[in-house]
């Protein structure tokens, strides 16, 4: 694993707890915004972490 790569994820107000979280996938760069985008599930729910 190359812990160069790492990403700190600052979860919005309202968010589900990380430990809740069944996945999270890096997506890259679904906005545009220049900053890496995350998809986490957490039971049935979907939740898009952008930049």
């Amino acid at each position: 694993m190359n812990i160069d790569k790492r990403r700190e994820i600052i979860l919005p107000t309202g968010a589900p707890s990380p430990a809740s979280m069944d996945q999270i996938v890096a997506a890259g760069d679904v906005t545009g915004d220049g900053k890496t985008d995350f998809f986490a599930r957490v039971g049935t729910q979907l939740w898009a972490l952008i930049g």
